[in-house]
Formats: C-alpha cells, sequence, structure tokens
C-alpha cells in the first residue's frame, strides 16, 4: 500500500513536472516571439525616427530656400520701386518742361 501511494505520488508530481515544462515552454515561446516583436518595432521605430529626421531636414532646407528667394524677391521689389520712382521723377521733370515751354510759346503767341 505504501509502495502504490508512493508511485501515484511520483506519478503525480511526474505529470506536474510535465505539465509545468509544458507551461514553460510556452511562456518562453512567447517570450521570444514578443522579444522578436519588440525588435522589430524597434527597427521601425528606428526608420520612422530617421525618415522624420530627414522630413525636417528637407522641410528646413526648403524654408530656407523659401526665405532666401523672399529675400530676393523683396529686393527685386524694392528696385522696380526705385526704378518708378526715378522714371515718375523723369516724367514729373519732363512734364514741367514741356508746361514751361507750352507758357513762353503762349506768352510770344500772345505777343
Amino acid at each position: 500500500l505504501i509502495i502504490k501511494e508512493a508511485k501515484d505520488k511520483i506519478a503525480k508530481l511526474t505529470k506536474q513536472e510535465t505539465d509545468l515544462r509544458k507551461e514553460m515552454k510556452t511562456k518562453n515561446d512567447d517570450l521570444t516571439k514578443i522579444k522578436r516583436e519588440t525588435r522589430s518595432l524597434a527597427e521601425q521605430v528606428k526608420s520612422l525616427t530617421e525618415q522624420a529626421k530627414n522630413y525636417q531636414n528637407q522641410v528646413a532646407r526648403k524654408s530656407d530656400k523659401a526665405s532666401l528667394m523672399q529675400d530676393e524677391y523683396i529686393t527685386k521689389l524694392k528696385t522696380l520701386e526705385d526704378q518708378i520712382a526715378s522714371q515718375n521723377q523723369d516724367v514729373n521733370s519732363k512734364s514741367l518742361i514741356i508746361k514751361e515751354a507750352k507758357d513762353k510759346i503762349a506768352k510770344l503767341t500772345k505777343q
């Protein structure tokens, strides 16, 4: 009877050990899967971070270029405004000369 009870306990403990080994293997497999997924996600994050840096650099370069173009256009606009002002002065000056000439012609014509 004692031997039978001992055999039953050994069988029970052996089954428990087998069940625990199966559970441990399942958990190790799950852990391996999680590690693999974590590595994959880390690579994705690294890739996305690199892409974000590239986009930031592109935006910075385009912003710099836009700023330079804006400065260039402002300079060109100022030059055009100066040219227009100068031409307006020339026109006004010539208009004054023409008016004075007309006035002189009118005076001479009256005489």
